[in-house]
């Protein structure tokens, strides 16, 4: 699973938000114990600057079966850096996860805007 704060985990959550929690972070209990999730979402962070972090490469040390791919949130204007353009380099970015995730002989699944 790669995306921003509304699929990351929160283990350790803020005081003022002991409840604090990404859909990623119960994902597992839709699953029997013979399913591994892995939860690589990273809060704050847009399909630009997770390629950036280098936190799409380590996603794929994975080897993964299937991943889930959300982004957006942190893509619009406004966000510094981590803004793209929608019809630009957001839509090359999903592109190049989808890509890089089939070259990796596992499924893409897009929960995007």
């Amino acid at each position: 699973m790669i995306g921003d704060s509304t699929m990351a985990s929160y283990p350790n959550p803020p005081a003022d938000r002991p409840d604090l929690t990404g859909w990623g972070q119960v994902f597992h209990e839709f699953f029997g114990p013979e399913v591994t999730i892995l939860n690589r979402a990273l809060s704050g962070r847009s399909s630009k600057s997770f390629l950036a972090e280098g936190a799409w490469k380590k996603a794929l040390t994975d080897k993964p079966d299937y991943v889930f791919i959300q982004f957006g949130h942190n893509d619009q204007p406004g966000k510094g850096d981590r803004a793209t353009d929608p019809n630009g380099d957001f839509r090359d970015n999903l592109r190049r996860y989808i890509r890089e995730t089939r070259e990796a002989r596992a499924t893409p699944i897009l929960v995007t805007p």
